[in-house]
């Protein structure tokens, strides 16, 4: 009897700590202890069982289909090495016997019987079970690192990965600290970002692989706020102070910023944000005259007193120049027109869950790609068929090996139509976060902090909005709004100014319903996307 070895580890970590040849060892053993000769070892590294598509697991299967009956048995860890998804698992077993190999596990007693496979079936279902239990506990585990400043990724440049005596993960600056501090100074001085990149590269400024840092990769490391001490998630809408050494200063960041978006420094707007009011709209609200965004800061007036104003920064314009509380309060009014009454919402939930039904329904165009390729596929397995049995115009090993891959080739795409498939979305409860959002869009931003009224009003009107100079209610025109707004389409017309009464209220916290509000949004905006693809075609 012969036997392949297959060793798989999902992170860069276990491969580093041997893992791989803890399995390789144990797996031979196994092997020995039943008198099977070990014919191959496939290891993969840093590849998930979730999927697949595996470089090695695709190789070791091409090389059964191309030698069938030369091993007899696929010997692994556990099962959890091969699969942690039941379909994937049992997609993959059917392959294995189509090629005469049984599967084993070297720590776990899998066999021939009914009760083996009945054993297989569970430690399939634990495994996946396990994989999405682990994967909740890991995304909930780092949501509360990063609120509380630490960083759990990989370092940036300029920084490693460590840990403390007490044994935490920490980020420590590097032996590269000082180019990077080194060019936002020579930026923050007002040198060119491309000629600073050449110096420091000179100096021996690279990426963790030792490759030459781009242009178009320099620009974000300038404007990663985890030099100035900033932790930040714009997946979890989370901002807060590091417990990492900062590698700049945050007037040294300020400058670094000013000089990246192509504005003149102007007199005291370097000193620190918490000597400053916040400016919501600021680098939102577009001057309509010219286009640039609005910029904001602190004007002396006649009696000494500091206001607070927003203004065009284009000298060639300087069409615009309102005091923040007058321009926030026309913003408001704006936001209370296009929120919805809730009979009104009721309507667009309607509609949109009509829509969600018909995406389930088969009609996203991401796996029409796929399907067409199964299509093709099965046509060619039935003209193989047509030419072995009834033209008899190839012999049977020809036939036997070229079914033998159009299978294969007919299981992995199957499994790639899974992976396409839509997500599993929950329209109503979505739909529940996203009313808050709907119905009391003002509320929500007046009582919001800074951060949470910059994503909300993103998220209300994606391509920002314009501001003629006067100070009256329509200066703001009429902006384009989120998708689920208009997701009416006509039955919307003449219905925007329905708003929610003034005592609406929700228990839904604001930071929920902006995260539920901006997944149902890209939903939207994937589901416009099929929708314009079908009337194309």
């Amino acid at each position: 009897m012969r036997a392949f070895i297959y060793t798989r580890v999902s992170s860069e970590e276990q491969v580093s700590n041997l893992s791989l040849d803890v399995q390789e060892r144990t797996c031979r053993e196994y092997c020995a202890r039943n008198g099977w000769a070990v014919e191959a070892v496939y290891r993969e590294e840093g590849e998930s069982a979730k999927t697949a598509d595996r470089t090695a697991l695709r190789k070791m299967m091409s090389a059964l289909r191309a030698h069938p009956g030369r091993v007899d048995y696929l010997v692994v860890y556990d099962t959890s090495r091969f699969a942690r998804d039941v379909y994937v698992h049992s997609s993959l077993k059917q392959l294995l016997m189509k090629s005469g190999v049984r599967l084993r596990a070297a720590t776990q007693p899998l066999d021939d019987t009914a009760a083996g496979r009945a054993i297989e079936g569970v430690f399939a279902v634990f495994n996946q079970l396990d994989n999405e239990l682990r994967a909740e506990k890991i995304e909930a585990g780092m949501k509360e690192t990063v609120a509380r400043g630490r960083w759990p990724w990989k370092a940036p440049i300029g920084y490693r990965n460590d840990r403390s005596p007490e044994g935490r993960k920490i980020v420590v600056p590097d032996e590269q600290a000082r180019l990077v501090r080194k060019a936002f100074e020579s930026v923050a001085a007002g040198e060119a970002p491309a000629k600073v990149l050449r110096q420091v590269t000179a100096l021996g400024l690279a990426t963790k692989k030792g490759r030459a840092i781009r242009l178009q990769e320099f620009r974000p490391i300038l404007r990663n706020p985890f030099y100035r001490g900033v932790v930040r998630s714009n997946h979890w809408g989370i901002e807060t102070e590091g417990q990492h050494e900062a590698l700049v200063d945050h007037t040294t960041w300020s400058q670094v910023q000013i000089q990246l978006s192509g504005r003149p420094a102007a007199p005291g707007m370097l000193k620190r944000t918490k000597e400053h009011p916040e400016f919501p709209l600021r680098g939102f609200v577009r001057c309509s005259a010219c286009g640039k965004p609005l910029t904001a800061s602190l004007s002396r007036g006649h009696t000494g007193q500091r206001y607070a104003y927003y203004r065009c920064w284009n000298k060639e314009c300087g069409a615009v120049q309102i005091r923040s509380e007058r321009l926030e309060e026309i913003f408001g009014e704006l936001l209370r027109r296009v929120q919805l009454a809730p009979g009104m919402v009721r309507l667009v939930e309607a509609a949109l869950l009509t829509l969600w039904e018909e995406l389930r329904g088969g009609s996203a165009q991401e796996t029409a790609a796929v399907k067409r390729r199964i299509s093709e596929l099965e046509q060619r397995k039935k003209r193989l068929v047509k030419a072995y049995i009834y033209d008899q115009a190839i012999d049977r090993a020809t036939y036997d090996d070229e079914l033998a891959g159009l299978e294969e080739a007919l299981t992995f795409t199957s499994l790639e139509l899974r992976d396409a498939a839509v997500e599993d979305f929950d329209m109503e409860a979505s739909l529940g976060f996203a009313r808050a959002v709907m119905t009391r869009t003002y509320q929500l931003w007046e009582a919001a902090d800074p951060d949470q009224k910059r994503r909300l009003q993103k998220l209300i009107f994606p391509e920002g909005v314009s501001f003629d100079g006067e100070a009256h209610e329509e200066a703001l025109g009429t902006p384009v709004t989120a998708l689920i707004f208009s997701a009416l389409g006509s039955e919307m017309t003449g219905k925007e100014g329905l708003v929610a009464p003034t005592g609406a209220s929700s228990n839904i916290g604001t930071h929920s319903a902006l995260s539920t509000f901006a997944r149902l949004e890209k939903f939207l905006r994937r589901l416009d996307s099929f929708r314009r693809r079908e009337v194309a075609a």
